[in-house]
């Protein structure tokens, strides 16, 4: 937890001089004015109501006329659990767990608890309304069916008669596919955090983008592969965002390409030591020729002169087999 305070600094007996410094005219020229200083400060009298003032606002500084000092302390980080990979459409993927978090409003130098008025947990998108402990001394939050979109950073208000304290929580997401479209992600060997996506299909000569709509805080880091191996990045291969463009794509850049995400945290129940979480997504890419339409389209032209050849035959049939029929019928007496 960080924490948000005033500090003010107060003179002490020690600050004070102990003698009183005397201030001496040039003996080369005689005084004209008459000077007195002022408990070691110097100046005239006729600052004497400016100084006055500034001693009373300093009493009254260290002495009680300004509120005791705070900070927020509490659990620095959450962590969203999820049991798949992918939040795709309208539907949000939400936490398997319960995600507990709890803050206290202490003195920065007693590190004392203050009794809470009031207290407030803010996630990205949502405010929830903490339950005060018996006590009064702690703000607790337990949330069921956390959504992924409330990953990042919270923080807690704390109200006490003493004034407000705030603080900051991290809540952490391991990478998954996140999308409001309808795109097909299906697990892999098993894996709920290794996906197939939909293929894309570009024609010969054009530019070909292979996007990888991942979320998770932190942000997580994107790596292109294939064939098990880093993409080279170059003028004609290159990445905007976490999306991998192919310019004048060619036969050779038909293949399986895999987006890996990667971030890391450490788990709010250990103090020490880093999670590292993934997320594979492949993407096939698929070239076809600048001429591809032309074979479906001899496809519709054979297939329709076929059909008017044999709607052909079968009215030859069907107009011989009348005639054969007329010529066996007996012709009236």
């Amino acid at each position: 937890m960080t924490r948000r305070s005033i500090h003010v600094e107060c003179p002490t007996c020690s600050d004070a001089p102990t003698t009183r410094p005397v201030r001496r005219s040039s003996p080369m020229s005689p005084r004209t004015s008459k000077s007195t200083d002022f408990h070691g400060l110097g100046g005239s009298w006729m600052d004497f109501p400016v100084r006055l003032a500034f001693i009373m606002l300093v009493g009254l500084t260290c002495f009680g006329g300004a509120s005791a000092e705070l900070r927020a302390k509490g659990i620095a980080r959450g962590v969203i659990q999820v049991k798949s990979g992918k939040s795709i459409g309208q539907s949000v993927l939400q936490s398997i767990e319960p995600l507990i978090l709890w803050c206290q409003a202490v003195n920065t130098t007693t590190h004392t608890p203050f009794k809470i008025n009031s207290a407030t947990f803010n996630a990205p998108h949502h405010s929830h309304e903490a339950k005060i402990s018996i006590d009064g001394l702690t703000a607790n939050l337990t949330l069921e069916k956390v959504p992924v979109t409330d990953a990042g950073k919270w923080n807690c208000i704390l109200a006490t008669d003493q004034g407000n304290a705030t603080g900051y929580i991290d809540v952490f997401l391991r990478p998954i596919v996140f999308s409001t479209h309808a795109i097909r992600a299906d697990p892999r060997d098993t894996s709920e955090f290794h996906l197939d996506a939909t293929g894309v299909t570009v024609v010969l000569g054009e530019d070909a983008e292979l996007t990888c709509p991942v979320f998770g805080r932190p942000v997580p880091k994107i790596q292109w592969r294939v064939g098990g191996k880093n993409v080279k990045l170059g003028d004609r291969i290159s990445m905007n965002g976490t999306t991998l463009v192919i310019k004048n794509v060619t036969y050779d850049d038909e293949k399986a390409y895999t987006c890996v995400a990667e971030n890391s945290f450490t788990p709010p129940h250990k103090k020490q030591g880093v999670t590292k979480n993934d997320l594979f997504l492949e993407r096939k890419l698929r070239v076809k020729s600048p001429l591809a339409w032309l074979l479906p389209l001899i496809l519709i032209i054979a297939i329709l002169t076929l059909l008017g050849l044999i709607i052909g035959l079968c009215e030859c049939r069907k107009r011989r087999n009348k005639q054969a029929l007329l010529a066996t019928e007996p012709e009236d007496e």
